[in-house]
């Protein structure tokens, strides 16, 4: 095949053609346009970080990226790029999602602030695993339907796979597989304080609003009108969760690591980690408990075997 001059010397002009045309609303011309498409292959000698500056471009400048991440599967950029995506066309959805799998992510992507790449990202990716994991079952009521159980950890470990292979930092790539791993949250106002403790510490608290964003661009993409109540009173409960000053790490414990040791007469090891993880679950419960005296009480008859007859 005989590709142009102008995409031999650099390829990335074809990506760059495409972030342009996005960006200012232009139209690239026929003999351009499949100029592009035969060159489609040499996208795979460029640099993973080159690959990446484009990329970002195109989540942070076009105020709709889905019109660039179209043109990338029109013309086979897609596919040498972001082969996760592309595969996701044509993977039919449930009666939640009108569209397939690539549209709704594409979709969901237009609806985050563009000056939020994390939040871009994840959107983009929130629903890889789909493709792997689609299945159809039968409900007595509902009859034959389209499910894809487990999606969201599937596409977590795949969002991973993806920026780290086009290089981004490490804070990026950990705050994506956080928001793709969570996506599927269900809130209930029948959440005791200790399950919206949980959700809060399983999540991060720098990790919410984002997550927060991410369902409503999800929610958006198939309901431009949605409202978000529930979402709405669950910020509200966080916030005042996050206002009492609610334990939610180890090390916001009232006991450390020496404490326990010296209670159940240990020395250094994995047991100690393990008794400090059971506390903070018991505390998450009662925080009430979250008093010196009575944590190391609690530690003492829960794990009264580990202790050493002095």
């Amino acid at each position: 095949m005989i590709f142009p001059a102008a995409f031999l010397e650099d390829p990335l002009r074809i990506l760059r053609g495409i972030r342009f045309a996005c960006r200012f609303g232009f139209a690239i011309e026929r003999e351009t346009w499949e100029a592009m498409a035969r060159s489609a292959p040499l996208m795979e000698t460029l640099s993973a970080e080159r690959v990446q500056g484009e990329l970002t471009g195109i989540l942070v400048q076009c105020q709709r990226p889905s019109g660039a991440l179209g043109m990338m599967r029109e013309t086979g950029v897609l596919a040498r790029v972001l082969p996760e995506i592309d595969r996701c066309a044509g993977v039919n959805q449930n009666e939640y999602h009108p569209d397939d799998v690539f549209i709704h992510s594409v979709k969901t992507c237009d609806q985050v602030p563009r000056d939020n790449l994390a939040v871009r990202w994840a959107a983009l990716l929130h629903d890889v695993g789909k493709v792997d994991r689609r299945q159809t079952v039968h409900d007595e009521k509902l009859g034959d339907r389209v499910v894809f159980y487990g999606h969201e950890a599937v596409g977590a470990e795949a969002a991973v796979g993806v920026l780290r292979r086009l290089r981004y930092r490490n804070a990026l790539i950990q705050k994506c597989e956080i928001l793709v791993r969570n996506h599927m949250f269900n809130y209930q106002s029948e959440w005791k304080p200790s399950t919206v403790r949980r959700f809060i510490r399983q999540v991060g608290e720098t990790n919410l609003e984002d997550l927060f964003l991410l369902r409503e661009a999800d929610i958006r993409s198939r309901d431009p009108e949605a409202r978000f109540d529930d979402l709405r009173e669950l910020r509200g409960r966080v916030s005042e969760e996050l206002g009492k000053r609610a334990v939610l790490r180890v090390s916001d414990l009232a006991v450390d690591g020496g404490d326990v040791m010296r209670a159940c007469g240990l020395g250094p090891g994995p047991l100690v980690g393990k008794i400090l993880g059971e506390a903070l679950e018991a505390v998450l419960e009662e925080p009430g408990l979250n008093e010196r005296d009575r944590l190391l009480e609690w530690v003492k008859k829960r794990f009264p075997k580990s202790r050493k007859p002095v």
